[in-house]
């Protein structure tokens, strides 16, 4: 990292007047949302405090209702003396679902007699309850539930207590079939009462009546037992030590108020590890303890919410406060980092004019000014040595050789340049070249890598040696090698590319003879680099071997031979460029060569070693003979000269001579000839 680049004057701005800004946003509104979320957790637990409290009371009053209106009832039934009115079914039902109707927060009313009250019944108890928007009626007594085997504590309880008695909380199976709480209070002449008048509140209807969301809303009895809670298994099985961890630190506070009796608000963990803001508030009739709580992350989403609203409009606020002092920034440096950047070319060989902004104060301008003035100077005396040396470059290159001219391309990829060698070898002008330098390139393929590599030198990067076909004044193509080379200044700036064409039309043309001959051979013709790859096949090779042109150049010689022979034929290839002495046919040896397909035959190798290019690296051409027909006829004929051996054998006195053109060959003579001319058989033969 250049840290020169962040000790600059607009830098300074920035660092200087923008940063703080934004640290000083950032903290202001870092303490903010701290107290918003203080203030919104204060808020929150106001809200729970006023909803608990108003809560309790609701149901203070919805217990006091219930109690003073039953006491009503037990009034106007103990004020009848007539008890065959109060037996008749209908009237009680009416009476009770009347009541139930005009009070919609009770659940159910019943009026239940003492035993034998009438003598017709063992027990009667009319009890109307609500199943949404009906009611319905059933005798619990003559549904066979003996409420007075002292097993229902809203009747043993109640009978004698002049002033009512409220249930515990309790499930009434067979009729409602709900949670409930019962208050009953007895009826009749005083210390002979004859039965109790009833009024259950279904606990279920809690939420509703006290207008609490059910999840937020836990009602405790006297005993500490959830009476109310929206896990419903919880709701009688469990008490708060059970739900609550008295051990648990969090949950101090809270167990505080609990223990004591208190109102407040305070935090806790529940047993499912959920943490809840909740405030607590008391029911005095009963000594029930009302909860209205809410989950901790409620509060978090909150602050989530304030706190991505801080973040966006801390982040626009310090996005506009950035651009807003780079913009100044930039306007107040633009003329100081313009003649840095003038003064840092000149220093490095690049002569540029400044612009001199308006408005600029006048040390600015005079600075600017001045530099102008040397850039100007430095420009020209920069360019008079580029002219000098590109000129003398152009003589030498022009002096030594007529097949060769030099070019120069200036960065934009024009030619500034052009030697008089040009005429000599495309026979035209150098200007003629600097107009039709493009067009002069013919649709030949190798051009268009010419084109490539140009593109890479004027970006400053190194290209190899490569060919060219352009056309002379005539319009005749002609082949050259061009040499181009970047000239980048110690910056690395492009200054130049300088290129030198060469003409090979002829070295080309004598190349392409030379294949065309190879092609023509009547033999199988290979030629290999001195590392045995394979550079050059004809098509009789190609076909002698089962190989396509491409797939056999770059081939190991030795992989044309089966693998036994390979490693014995690497040395003898190194020793035969050793010893630099060619092969002739005549002295030709019979190898196993391998085809493509995996198949043998007996081939006749001759080799030549060819002159060694210019970087002294040679290479052996080898002109090869399927020998396998040759040596088939030859085997034919050793057989058929060995059975006429046999024949003549035992002749006496053969002679046998073949004639070859004009002269006769004595080819045989049988051993017995020295019986018959006292010459042996070699004697004869040179005396014949």
């Amino acid at each position: 990292m250049d840290k020169s680049k962040l000790r600059t004057f607009r830098s300074k701005i920035l660092s200087h007047i923008a940063l703080p800004l934004i640290l000083i946003m950032t903290a202001v509104y870092g303490i903010n949302a701290w107290f918003n979320y203080l203030s919104a957790e204060r808020k929150l637990y106001d809200s729970l405090a006023q909803e608990s409290n108003h809560s309790a009371y609701r149901l203070q009053l919805l217990l006091e209702h219930a109690q003073a209106n039953t006491q009503g009832v037990a009034d106007f039934i103990g004020f009848i003396s007539n008890k065959e009115g109060i037996n008749d079914s209908e009237k009680i039902k009416r009476v009770l679902t009347n009541r139930i109707e005009r009070n919609p927060d009770f659940y159910g009313s019943a009026v239940a007699f003492k035993p034998y009250t009438f003598p017709d019944k063992k027990l009667f108890s009319p009890y109307v309850y609500r199943d949404g928007n009906n009611f319905h009626y059933l005798d619990i007594g003559a549904e066979g539930y003996d409420y007075t085997d002292g097993s229902w504590d809203w009747w043993s309880k109640a009978i004698n207590q002049p002033g009512g008695y409220w249930s515990k909380a309790y499930f009434d199976e067979g009729a409602g079939n709900t949670l409930m709480v019962t208050y009953s209070v007895p009826f009749g002449p005083e210390n002979d009462y004859f039965g109790v008048a009833t009024v259950d509140l279904a606990l279920d209807k809690l939420p509703e009546q006290l207008g609490v969301q059910p999840s937020q809303l836990v009602v405790l009895d006297d005993q500490g037992r959830l009476i109310f809670h929206s896990d419903k298994e919880k709701v009688l099985a469990v008490t708060s030590a059970e739900w609550l961890d008295r051990n648990t630190r969090r949950n101090s506070d809270f167990w505080t108020l609990l223990d004591k009796g208190l109102n407040g608000q305070a935090r806790f963990i529940d047993d499912k590890s959920t943490v809840y803001l909740a405030s607590v508030a008391s029911v005095a009739k009963l000594k029930w303890r009302v909860i209205v709580m809410v989950p901790e992350h409620q509060l978090f989403a909150t602050l989530l919410d304030d706190v991505a609203s801080v973040v966006l409009n801390l982040s626009l606020l310090t996005l506009l406060l950035l651009l807003t002092c780079y913009i100044a920034a930039k306007r107040l440096t633009r003329p100081l980092e313009a003649l840095e950047s003038g003064i840092l070319a000149f220093g490095q060989g690049k002569a540029q004019q400044l612009a001199i902004p308006k408005g600029a104060v006048s040390e600015i301008v005079t600075l600017s000014s001045t530099f102008n003035q040397m850039a100007e100077l430095l420009a020209e005396r920069e360019q008079a040595i580029l002219d000098s040396r590109g000129n003398r470059f152009a003589r030498l290159i022009d002096g030594m050789s007529d097949k060769s001219f030099y070019c120069s391309l200036d960065p934009s990829g024009q030619l500034a340049q052009v030697s008089e060698g040009v005429t000599k070898v495309l026979g035209m002008s150098p200007e003629l070249l600097k107009r039709k330098y493009q067009r002069l390139f013919t649709a030949n393929p190798l051009n268009e890598k010419n084109w490539e590599y140009t593109d890479l030198a004027l970006k400053g990067e190194n290209v190899p040696s490569h060919q060219v076909e352009l056309l002379d004044a005539s319009g005749h193509p002609r082949m050259l090698d061009l040499f181009m080379q970047p000239l980048v200044s110690d910056t690395g700036e492009l200054m130049s590319v300088e290129m030198l064409f060469t003409d090979v039309t002829e070295q080309f043309s004598a190349a392409t003879w030379s294949n065309a001959v190879l092609e023509a051979a009547p033999e199988a013709m290979l030629i290999v680099d001195q590392m045995g790859s394979i550079v050059f096949t004809n098509t009789r090779c190609q076909i002698l071997f089962g190989y396509d042109a491409n797939s056999m150049l770059g081939l190991q010689v030795e992989s044309l031979l089966p693998e036994a022979m390979r490693s014995n034929h690497a040395r003898d290839r190194l020793q035969f460029l050793r010893e630099g002495r060619d092969r002739p046919m005549g002295n030709a040896r019979h190898v196993r060569a391998l085809k493509a397909d995996g198949g043998e035959f007996v081939a006749e190798i001759a080799l030549s070693i060819l002159p060694a290019d210019h970087e002294g690296r040679r290479q052996v051409a080898a002109s090869i003979r399927d020998m396998t027909q040759k040596l088939a006829v030859e085997q034919k004929i050793r057989d058929s000269e060995l059975r006429f051996r046999g024949l003549v054998t035992n002749i006496p006195g053969a002679v046998y001579r073949t004639r070859i053109g004009d002269v006769w060959v004595m080819e045989y003579v049988s051993d017995n000839i020295a019986d018959i001319t006292g010459f042996a058989a070699s004697q004869f033969i040179e005396n014949r």
